[in-house]
This record gives C-alpha cells, structure tokens and sequence, in this order.
C-alpha cells in the first residue's frame, strides 16, 4: 500500500530551500498584509498561512494539509486531512517496516488504495462530499471483505458479527496452513469511545458524529495496528502462513481442490499441526493465540517418529479428524459463498481496477510534470 522512494515525487517543493527562502519572504509580506487588515474595512484581501509538513505536503494553521494533496491522492476534494492522523498512520507504517521514515511514504498512494477499497466497496462513498455520519448510518454500511494478495474483492462482511466470525474462523483456518485475508473498516472503532480516540477527533462535530474522511483515515489506521499486532501476537511465523496459504484457500472455496485431498496432502511427509492439535485433545474453537503458540512451539520441536502412512491407513483417530475437518468445510464453503444478491463483486473489482489504473495514470503525468519542475528549479537555483 506505500512505495519506498528515497524522494517523494509528489511533494510540493516545500522541502527545498530555495523554495523555504522565498516563502519566508512571503511570509513577512503576508505579515505585513495582515496587519494592514485590522486597519481597512471590507478588504477582499484573503490571507491564510501554511506551513511545510514532513510528508511534502503542506498544511494550514489547524494541521490540516492543502488540497493539492487530495489531488495528487484522487480523493474528494472535500476530504480534510488533518497532520495528527498521518502522523499516527505513519507509526504504524513504520514498526511495520523499519526501513521506512516519513520522507520514503507514499501518502498519496496510501491514501489512493484504501480509498477505493471503501468506495467500491460502500457506494456512499462515491459521492465527493464530506458529509457527517452517525451510529446508525455507520452501521448500516459494509463492514468488511475478504479478498486476494492482488487486491481482488472476493466477498463482502454487510455486518459486524458475520466480519468478527470470518475474523475467529481464520484463526482455526491458519493450523491448516489455509488463509482468508480479511480486511475489517474498523468502522465499531468510529463508534465506540470517539472522545478517546485521537484518530477521530479532528473529524468529529458536535453531535459526535464522525465525517467521510475520519472514517477513512480511521480504516487506514486500524487496518495497520492490526497488522502488526498479528505480526508481534501470530503464533505462526509468516514463513508457515504465505500466499500458498490464501491461494490454496480460495481454492478449496471455488472447488477446485477437494478438502480430503488437502487434509491428506497436509499430513503426507509429517502430522500437520492441525492433526497435532486434535491428537492432543486441543478445542482449537477455544483457544486463546498464546495457548497456540505454546502448542505450535511443542509441535515444531516434536521429536517422536511416526508413520504417516500407516498411521492414516490405520488409525481410526485420522479417518475420525478427516471426516470431522470435510464436513466443517462444507459448512464454511457454504457461507463463504453466499453472498447479497445485490452485491455484485465482479462490478465491484472492475471500478476498483478503473481507479487504481486511473491513480497510476494520473501519478505518470505528475511525475512528468515534477520532473520538468526540477530541472527549471535546478536551473535557477
């Protein structure tokens, strides 16, 4: 969702000091022009100070950044972003990758994905306006999806308590090395405790209700936060747990790979955690994630030998779990493909798609155009 770049080709030449110069300059002359105000009537002069941000972009005196960064981000024009939010976006961005710092984030980018995920996904958000929304309308929206390593929608969460279950069933998905990427708006987030929230209170008016952009950038924040909290809490490393993993999943959804032949290619060459799990008599359904790791920390160091191909020829413990797993699978096969018949993904990943090439090809031009900028301010420096 961010683009390591030593330079921002978006940023508005706020960074250079050629450029610092000649806005403090201007600044003393607008300081001039201000106290001139106070001493004319009905003046039609418009002054208003802004200031060079960390991102390349500026903001006003209230933190919120210009518009041209809602340009440059295809967002709505009306959308106000305020410094305080991105700078919280931007921690987590950066324990998510050490490498990073505020001058290689691409703002413009992060800002572009999330949202067309929730403006295809939420037709209330295609329109351009800024408007306040409050509990109720809140929760009549989308709450989440779950979708591929490329981006592609593959099924919408309409509620907070089917989104939870898809969350606690991948729990249980993961000891079969499988993977349903759910991605969760975070909107009970916007809800719940909006006074303490420090993502949501420059978005929030007086009726506690929080605007299009706060619901936004408070998607964008969770989002990360959960992704870091299950790279620290996983109790499988990332290795286990990979795009095979969600490539085998949707599979197995789709039918085109038959749960038996899965379960018994996970236990050919060695027991699968998951078999571990129910030899040993562990409810994996209630099971916290530091139990699991305990147990993933037994499994990967379980040293007994064992024949897996007598052992599932044989033992009625493996013919038992199989069958148990086939069935459990039909039953979320089912649900994972019953979707809204108002819901029309493939319409929904078509305008994703338009707007993500719409994006690129917008950041193509501006990057011709900062280029030509560079080499007239290099010149005249």
């Amino acid at each position: 969702m961010f683009i390591n770049s030593n330079i921002n080709p978006y940023q508005n030449f706020a960074n250079y000091p050629f450029v610092k110069n000649e806005n403090m300059e201007q600044k003393k002359e607008n300081i001039s022009v201000k106290s001139n105000l106070f001493e004319t009537k009905n003046s039609n002069i418009d002054y208003k100070v802004t200031y060079a941000s960390e991102f390349g972009f500026r903001i006003d005196e209230q933190g919120f950044f210009e518009k041209d960064l809602n340009k440059t981000a295809k967002i709505p024009l009306d959308y106000d972003i305020n410094i305080k939010s991105i700078r919280e976006i931007s921690k987590q961005l950066i324990k998510l990758d050490e490498s990073l710092n505020y001058n290689k984030i691409d703002l413009p980018r992060l800002l572009n994905t999330y949202h067309n995920t929730l403006r295809t996904i939420n037709p209330q958000f295609q329109d351009n306006d800024n408007a306040f929304l409050n509990k109720s309308q809140i929760l009549e929206l989308n709450q989440g999806y779950s979708y591929t390593h490329e981006g592609k929608i593959l099924k919408i969460y309409e509620n907070i308590n089917i989104l939870q279950d898809a969350k606690k069933l991948n729990i249980n998905l993961n000891t079969l090395m499988l993977d349903n990427k759910v991605g969760d708006f975070a909107f009970n987030a916007s809800i719940e405790n909006t006074a303490d929230n420090p993502i949501l209170r420059p978005y929030l008016n007086k009726q506690a209700e929080v605007s299009k952009s706060g619901l936004l950038l408070n998607y964008i924040y969770h989002d990360l936060k959960e992704q870091n909290n299950m790279k620290s809490n996983f109790f499988l490393s990332p290795i286990e747990i990979n795009i095979v993993s969600n490539i085998n999943f949707q599979k197995i959804m789709s039918g085109e790979i038959d749960i038996q032949d899965f379960i018994n290619e996970n236990n050919k060459e060695k027991m699968s955690f998951d078999l571990y799990l129910h030899i040993n008599g562990v409810d994996k359904n209630n099971t916290s994630e530091d139990k699991l790791s305990i147990f993933f920390q037994q499994y990967v160091n379980y040293q007994h030998n064992i024949n897996m191909d007598e052992f599932v020829n044989s033992s009625s413990i493996y013919a038992l779990y199989s069958k148990k797993i086939a069935k459990d699978f039909e039953k979320i096969r089912d649900d994972f493909n019953q979707n809204n018949s108002n819901i029309d993904l493939q319409k929904i990943n078509i305008q994703k798609e338009i707007l993500d090439t719409q994006f690129l090809e917008n950041r193509k031009k501006q990057a011709s155009i900062n280029k030509i900028l560079h080499s007239y301010l290099n010149a005249m420096a």
